[in-house]
């Protein structure tokens, strides 16, 4: 997917990303795998760490089918915005309040359904390869229960 496609990306930040040969989001997401090389490319780009860690995450949650441009825009506006965060969202409540920050802001004519949001969640566990999230933006192996657990 282009980059323009995730939203937030200034021209500045877009035409670094180009010098560096990165214009779409899988280019984005695989030159970004491990803090450090995440530090390094924001370095060679001369941009923030931490924006562009947000621009990653956005890739990352825009990688998740059914969650477009405008979901994308409304889970953040809920601090949902990893794919790990996502994952171990309960549908029932994600509905809910999807449904109420529509009532409030009116940013679709539609919101999705708690099915939907059962296949968003899904896919975002997919997405995160059993990662999770450690408080301090680095990701880490998700540990696996024991087959007797």
């Amino acid at each position: 997917m282009p980059l323009l496609r995730i939203g937030g990306v200034s021209a500045h930040m877009r035409a670094a990303l180009r010098a560096c040969r990165i214009s779409n989001t899988a280019q984005l997401i695989d030159a970004t795998r491990s803090p450090e090389a995440l530090r390094a490319l924001a370095d060679h780009c001369g941009v923030e760490p931490a924006r562009l860690a947000r621009l990653v995450d956005r890739a990352r949650l825009r990688q998740v089918q059914g969650v477009g441009l405008t979901y994308a825009s409304m889970l953040e506006m809920l601090d949902i915005n990893t794919p790990e965060r996502l994952s171990t969202c309960d549908a029932g409540d994600l509905a809910r309040q999807l449904g109420e920050l529509n009532r409030r802001e009116i940013l679709v004519r539609r919101t999705p359904g708690e099915a939907e949001i059962e296949r968003w969640i899904e896919g975002a566990a997919f997405v995160a390869g059993g990662r999770r999230e450690t408080g301090t933006g680095h990701r880490e192996p998700k540990s696996r229960p024991h087959p007797g657990e």
